[in-house]
């Protein structure tokens, strides 16, 4: 499997950080893929690279599951080196789960929980909670990771079968299941199949609405996920019909915002669900700043910017109390109301966010991280609606540097960052460059999505568009017949809707937000980390 070395500035590091941070021995010469140093967190210094094989051994011998995250700055792994230890976690559960999984999956009787059945769960169910946990959790790491990467069928089957676990385990009506579900949507609208994500938005609406209630804060994240869905499809008619459900429950969803009872319920049948009461206050108000997103988003959606705006900035004012100023979640706040702000035109205002949202994520998580290339993307776009285009093309480089060496040449975010580069060339009347951008952007386009894909023919149409500009000395960048080649994004979209953000929902359901992947559009509610999306520039 191909690991990303990612490049450190010669000015943030120095010589020591060429040898692994656990046995300290240098790069081995021979380029053996296992002995090759990697650099897959936050970490700067002296602790900056690790070998591969080190980090794998280091991994295998933690608690079980090893969580996917360093325990030195506390950031998610990244890239492929995350992939690789999911895959490490998903082995062990695996076999873990084995003995129980025939039971289980050939049991006559629904192993629901207590509350839910008159007779207590059965023997097997009891045995077999932390194997199931674990594996579940694997599963859906793996699947987040592979999304992260753009490996959107190699995910695929991963998610099908957590909800397919999901349902024998819980029953199909249980909000365990609605998790799953919303999981797989988003996976499957960023990989452009739309119908079928729709239905699966629809069927985890549904189950949350009978099971948690019509005005719970996850009822809110499915509406407003549908509604993204809908509005990126053109479905004007019902997206203006969930619109109005979502203002219909707003008032209530104000208020459940303070209420630590009114947070996540999506567990399987064993799991504790006070994870907000063990946060305490820190913990309620992180999740209710995040119900504040996905409302606001929709209002934004909407067009409804007078109501969007407050609640952005309360969703703010929450964050940088709890967690706070220079939190990477208080940076997804921030990047969230400065989109608002530039739909708004409201550039002069919206530039210091976009900017104190970068240096938050260089200083939190390092130059060269992902989440970093998506707000140098995102301050590029503004700058550019600005026409300070000298100072956005060197942001938009950088971005797109970081994102080749940690992500891949191949990745979605790649093709969204090349359409945005174009674009400003081609408003420039720079019309070779636009023209080579749109050709490799395609490239990744088709190889992702398919040639007949929506998404890959409008690209396909841009860049016939421009080649027929190069023929004309006189055609005008201005009257260029350039379709729009990546529709604006909701918040649950991933980094395919390109939040997704695509990032997807981690096991656990709890929301804890940061800016990732090409984020020019607000957060998506996840639980490892919701993802922000990115639109065209």
């Amino acid at each position: 499997m191909e690991v990303v070395v990612h490049q450190i500035a010669a000015d943030e590091v120095g010589s020591a950080l060429k040898a692994c941070r656990i046995c300290f021995e240098e790069e081995s010469p021979n380029e053996n893929l296992k002995e090759v140093l990697v650099s897959p967190c936050a970490c700067r210094g002296s602790s900056a690279q690790v070998h591969l094989c080190c980090l794998q051994q280091w991994h295998l011998t933690g608690t079980r599951p090893a969580p996917l995250r360093c325990p030195t700055c506390k950031q998610a792994y990244f890239g492929s080196v995350a992939v690789v230890l999911a895959r490490l976690n998903l082995n062990r559960a695996e076999k873990d789960a084995l003995p129980y999984l025939s039971q289980i999956l050939l049991s006559p009787r629904s192993l629901l929980p207590c509350a839910l059945q008159p007779d207590p769960p059965s023997t097997e169910l009891t045995e077999a909670k932390p194997s199931l946990h674990q594996l579940l959790a694997a599963l859906n790491d793996l699947a987040n990771s592979l999304c992260d990467m753009g490996q959107y069928e190699e995910a695929l089957p991963l998610y099908q079968r957590s909800l397919h676990l999901r349902e024998v385990v819980c029953g199909p009506q249980h909000p365990a299941v609605a998790r799953a579900l919303h999981n797989l949507a988003s996976l499957l609208k960023a990989g452009g199949w739309y119908e079928e994500a729709q239905k699966m938005y629809e069927r985890a609406l549904q189950i949350r609405e009978a099971a948690l209630g019509v005005a719970h804060p996850l009822v809110a994240e499915s509406i407003s996920s549908l509604a993204g869905l809908l509005r990126l499809t053109g479905k004007e008619l019902e997206f203006d019909a969930v619109c109005e459900r979502a203002l219909q429950i707003r008032a209530v969803l104000l208020e459940t915002t303070a209420d630590p009872e009114a947070g996540e319920s999506e567990g399987l049948p064993w799991e504790d669900q006070a994870e907000t009461a063990r946060g305490g206050k820190a913990s309620c108000d992180s999740h209710s700043a995040c119900t504040l997103s996905s409302l606001a988003q929709l209002f934004s959606d909407m067009g409804n910017y007078e109501e969007a705006a407050p609640l952005f900035e309360r969703s703010l004012a929450l964050r940088e109390k709890a967690l706070g100023a220079t939190h990477v979640d208080v940076a997804t706040s921030l990047n969230n109301l400065a989109v608002l702000l530039r739909k708004q035109g409201r550039y002069d205002e919206a530039l210091p966010l976009y900017e104190r949202s970068l240096a938050i994520l260089t200083k939190t998580l390092g130059p060269d991280h992902p989440n970093v290339a998506s707000a140098l993307n995102n301050l590029a776009g503004l700058l550019k609606n600005q026409g300070r285009v000298m100072e956005a093309v060197p942001h938009y480089k950088r971005s797109l540097a970081i994102f080749e060496r940690s992500l891949g040449g191949f990745h979605p975010n790649v093709a969204v960052l090349l359409v945005n580069m174009a674009q400003l060339y081609l408003s420039q009347g720079i019309y070779k460059d636009a023209k080579l951008l749109y050709e490799r952007a395609l490239v990744i386009k088709a190889k992702m999505l398919g040639a007949d894909h929506p998404e890959t023919t409008k690209l396909q149409s841009n860049l016939a568009a421009v080649s027929s500009a190069m023929s004309t000395s006189e055609a005008a960048p201005s009257t260029l017949p350039v379709h729009k080649t990546w529709l604006d994004c909701n918040t649950d979209s991933s980094p395919m809707s390109p939040n997704s953000t695509l990032g997807m929902e981690g096991e656990n359901g709890t929301q804890s937000c940061t800016v990732k992947d090409l984020a020019d559009e607000p957060e998506t509610q996840q639980a490892t980390g919701a993802d922000t999306c990115i639109s065209e520039s």
